[in-house]
């Protein structure tokens, strides 16, 4: 694998490559002098080419680095859950150069270009031996040893190079950005360099037994959460919910309601029903859309432990507040059960309930104190006082809406009836 010297090994073996290249070609008796190639940007290739007299040139600059996108993603973790290095991951590069041809007499830049651009198309890839001897300091002056250490002809990818098609303005935006005078240019690609870190990384002992297991994918399916109280679902202990789904009557299916564990509230199992009676539920449960999911686990390792295998979708349903208000100075105490979480949204709804005949009751509506009178390190309360002003006397139907789930008033005779305080 590279080391980070392997970009400039990449330059330094496409620079050896033009060179052997145009000889073979014979460019240089066309030229009448030896064939330069330069690997600077192209303001400081044009001033070296203006001095000693003038000479005709080309240049090799490296004016971009891309990662490439087959080795950008699907790499291994790189740190374990503690932060150590585990691995090494490969860096992909792609290199984008820009070939430019100096010319000092009449068509020597169109010489040397078009005696590059035959080096380069009869040479699409770069092997490990001619990476090796392009990069040997004995027979090429003035190479640094340093860059046959890159590893640049160990790496398990070809380098393979490519011709770019540049449009007209791109190539005046990079000229532009050179502050240099054009010269005749054409742009390559050169794919892949791998570049692999050397540091030390925690390598984890080997598996002393495998154990393996096939076990059939099981589609564990929630249709729908019912319950007698209809959509919108209270906690009392008479009150059970039903999901219906499929494949749902093994015995180790856990019910998990908001993250909750309610297993142990399950009534009655079927194929495809499980109750569960809210009455029963630990702490933990507030007001609001509640999440029911089942999730069934898979017995692995030696000995046999459980794991987290199949869980189904999630299935929501409504679980409304029962209240018991009572009037207090400056406002209402309001009982609630399930009891009220320190971060959620609670409103005190009333309607006049003893409105005399042809008048429009009256209603109001006021909000709980911010963190509805919670006091850490409590996370929620069962008793909630909510301040009203400007209240007429009379006696009031109660409500109490958190996160959207209304308490339900009672009904006798067609009209709404209870829970009421009188103010």
């Amino acid at each position: 694998m590279s080391g980070p010297l392997a970009i400039a090994a990449t330059t330094a073996t496409l620079r050896e490559l033009l060179l052997t290249g145009m000889t073979e070609l014979e460019v240089d008796d066309a030229l009448g002098s030896d064939v330069l190639v330069s690997v600077d940007s192209p303001d400081v290739a044009l001033a070296a080419s203006e001095e000693n007299g003038a000479d005709s040139r080309l240049n090799l600059f490296l004016y971009n680095i891309v990662r490439n996108t087959g080795y950008s993603g699907n790499l291994p973790p790189e740190r374990d859950s503690r932060g150590e290095r585990t691995g090494n991951p490969v860096l992909g590069l792609d290199l984008y150069y820009l070939l430019s041809a100096y010319g000092v007499d009449d068509y020597h830049a169109e010489m040397l270009l078009g005696g590059a651009i035959q080096v380069l198309h009869d040479t699409p890839a770069l092997g490990r031996e001619a990476i090796r001897a392009a990069l040997d300091p004995a027979t090429h002056v003035g190479l640094p040893a340093q860059l046959q250490e890159a590893g640049l002809a160990d790496q398990f990818e070809y380098l393979k190079i490519s011709a770019l098609p540049m449009p007209s303005d791109e190539i005046s935006r990079l000229w532009a950005s050179f502050n240099s005078s054009y010269r005749p240019s054409v742009g390559y690609v050169v794919t892949v360099v791998l570049l692999e870190s050397t540091r030390p990384a925690r390598s984890a002992l080997p598996v002393t037994r495998r154990i393996i297991r096939a076990i059939p994918m099981r589609d564990l399916r929630i249709d729908r959460v019912v319950s007698d109280a209809g959509a919108h679902i209270p906690i009392d202990g008479a009150t059970t919910i039903r999901i219906l789904g499929r494949n749902i009557g093994a015995i180790d299916i856990s019910v998990w309601i908001n993250n909750i564990d309610v297993t142990t509230s399950v009534t009655s199992r079927s194929a495809n029903e499980i109750q569960v009676e809210l009455g029963t539920v630990a702490a933990g449960l507030h007001p609001g859309v509640a999440g029911v999911q089942l999730v069934q686990p898979v017995m692995l390792g030696d000995p046999e432990t459980a794991h987290e295998g199949f869980a189904s979708n999630v299935a929501t349903f409504v679980l409304v507040p029962t209240i018991t208000p009572v009037a207090a100075a400056g406002g209402i105490d309001v009982t609630c059960t399930p009891p009220i979480g320190a971060g959620q949204r609670v409103r005190l709804l009333l309607n006049q309930n003893d409105a005399a005949p042809g008048t429009v009751p009256r209603a109001y509506s006021f909000s709980a104190p911010t963190g509805n009178g919670v006091m850490p390190p409590a996370v929620e309360t069962g008793l909630v006082n909510i301040p009203i002003t400007g209240v007429t006397p009379g006696v009031y139907l109660v409500r109490l809406q958190v996160d959207g789930a209304q308490s339900v008033p009672g009904i006798s005779a067609g009209r709404f009836d209870s829970p009421e305080v009188t103010l």
